[in-house]
């Protein structure tokens, strides 16, 4: 999903799981300790940080572009959870571009978000 993100490939969200979760002896995440878990997600973090780094330089992406097309990106989402909303509004804040832009861009991402809950209703 990251890498796909930062390409610019089509990526579909479902509502529904389409995998499920299995819990075996060698399992990384369950019945751990908080500990471990902690260790586990920090690794992670650093591995996704990695990847993007890996991705934007073999792409030519710059990371402040990236943050100018999170509105684009959200725009995509047929039906956005509020939870995705507030997230996407949070990284567009962070973008570089005029108050007007981000204004915008949040009246885009907003009118989207009650469209698609207006079309689910």
């Amino acid at each position: 999903v990251y890498g796909a993100s930062i390409a610019g490939a089509s990526k579909f969200n479902l509502a529904q799981p389409l995998t499920r979760y299995r819990v075996h002896q060698a399992n990384q995440f369950f019945g751990r300790s908080q500990t471990h878990a902690e260790s586990v997600d920090y690794r992670h973090k650093l591995a996704v940080n990695r990847l993007y780094d890996y991705l934007l330089k073999r792409i030519g992406y710059k990371t402040d572009e990236l943050v100018e097309l999170c509105h684009e990106e959200f725009l995509t989402i047929d039906q956005p959870t509020y939870r995705q909303l507030r997230r996407y509004l949070r990284i567009g804040f962070k973008s570089r571009q005029s108050y007007s832009h981000k204004k915008n861009m949040f009246a885009d991402m907003i009118r989207h978000y009650w469209k698609a809950r207006k079309r689910a209703a």
